[in-house]
This record gives C-alpha cells, structure tokens and sequence, in this order.
C-alpha cells in the first residue's frame, strides 16, 4: 500500500482472516480506528481506491459487521 498511502494519505490496514482460512492484509474503512478489535466481524465492499492520471481505482477494502 505504499504507493497508495503516497498518493492518498494515512491507509488503516490489519489482518483478516476468511472464513475459508486465508489471512490476508486488507484496507479498512468507515470505522473509527480505536473500535477495532482483534476477531470482530469483517465484511468486503468495493471502494474507490485512488486516481492515478484522472483514471479513478477501484477495489475491495473490508468494514465491521454491525451488529
């Protein structure tokens, strides 16, 4: 995410693991960042990533489950 974080900003990252099994080092969006806590539920949305040259990015980036 270095290249992005150049780009964009601060990027909050963390680990999560699928329900398959797989960890995978994800983004994490629309949460404050001192909610988090290690095994909450995480879910996938698509999000815009960034612009590179007025082409905007899109992929997926993992919120908390509410409730």
């Amino acid at each position: 995410f270095d290249d992005q974080q150049t780009m964009t900003g601060d990027i909050l990252c963390g680990v999560v693991e699928l329900a398959e099994g797989p960890r995978l080092m994800v983004q994490i969006t629309d949460v404050d960042p001192a909610r988090l806590e290690i095994g909450m539920a995480m879910r996938a949305v698509v999000r815009r990533l960034y612009d590179q040259e007025g082409i905007l990015r899109y992929g997926a980036k993992f919120v908390p489950v509410e409730g």
